[in-house]
């Protein structure tokens, strides 16, 4: 499967994961479970992958416990800030718009680290959607301060967490952890940081109801195949920093179809701002 493919289904699965999410907050559903159905659901998806596939989950100690650390504490604190930001922003696309920005940081940090390849071109490009989502972040007549931003802080802090472990992800698997060892453990070990986090604040008991479990199902397979073919994609990719183009699309996409389905804010200046942005990755992508 070409990288490109794997980003496609990316795309669509990003889009699908985000609304479940989005719903399951709309229900008042507590964002610690639903961020054990996140890593739950893919841990054991991965675990299969990995026994039918015959591919090792034990690796030399020093190197798995470095990994487990670095990428879980990583996408723990990425994961818990996201949903923080979507849950305080007029659109939850908004946030994820700028979550997902970590595409232009990727790029060029490829460069550096990987020796990837990238242009004076698509320099400009990436700068121009940086812009667009800086539009996409400010609110007219809000002062700005941590109050009014707050949603814009912890999407930044949540852009830079899965901005790095992404960059990472190239360097264990020239370790040797390939894809679906490198998705067990990460979702392992992140969902054992999510059940202590529930332990450490006594989290709520709730009832769920058919609709609810159905959710929590869906979003814990579209999650999965989001893991998948984003790893995949940024493995086989030419600069991860492409993959992460179209991660941020996807994003584009949901703002409009979250406004329409939950009624989320969507001016029209904000809208150019998406339509600007998703154009700039397009073009950064495919010329």
């Amino acid at each position: 499967m070409s990288w490109i493919t794997s980003s496609l289904l990316m795309f669509v699965c990003s889009i699908i994961f985000y609304l479940s999410v989005k719903k399951l907050q709309i229900l008042g559903v507590d964002k610690r479970i639903y961020t054990v159905a996140n890593f739950a659901f893919p841990t054991v998806v991965f675990f299969v992958l990995a026994i039918v596939n015959k591919l090792p989950l034990y690796y030399p100690l020093v190197l798995l416990v470095s990994f487990i650390i670095f990428r879980a504490i990583l996408n723990y604190i990425g994961t818990i800030a996201g949903y923080k930001s979507m849950e305080g922003a007029p659109n939850a696309g908004y946030s994820l718009i700028i979550q997902k920005s970590y595409a232009v940081y990727t790029l060029f940090a490829a460069v550096i680290l990987y020796g990837s390849e990238v242009s004076w071109y698509k320099f400009a490009l990436s700068g121009f959607i940086l812009g667009c989502a800086a539009l996409v972040a400010y609110q007219r007549g809000k002062k700005v301060n941590k109050i009014n931003y707050q949603w814009v802080i912890y999407a930044v802090i949540a852009m830079f967490c899965f901005g790095t472990a992404s960059l990472s992800s190239k360097y264990f698997a020239q370790q040797g952890i390939s894809t679906i060892p490198q998705l067990f453990w990460v979702c392992i070990a992140t969902l054992a940081l999510t059940g202590l986090d529930i332990v450490r604040v006594k989290t709520k008991k709730q009832k769920f109801d058919r609709k609810i479990w159905a959710l929590l199902v869906l979003l814990g397979l579209s999650v999965s195949g989001f893991y998948f073919f984003k790893l995949s994609a940024e493995l086989a990719a030419p600069n991860l920093g492409y993959v992460g183009t179209i991660n941020a699309a996807s994003n584009a996409v949901y703002t409009v179809l979250v406004a329409y389905l939950f009624g989320d804010h969507l001016s029209w200046k904000k809208l150019a701002a998406v339509g600007g942005m998703t154009v700039g990755i397009a073009l950064l992508l495919f010329s």
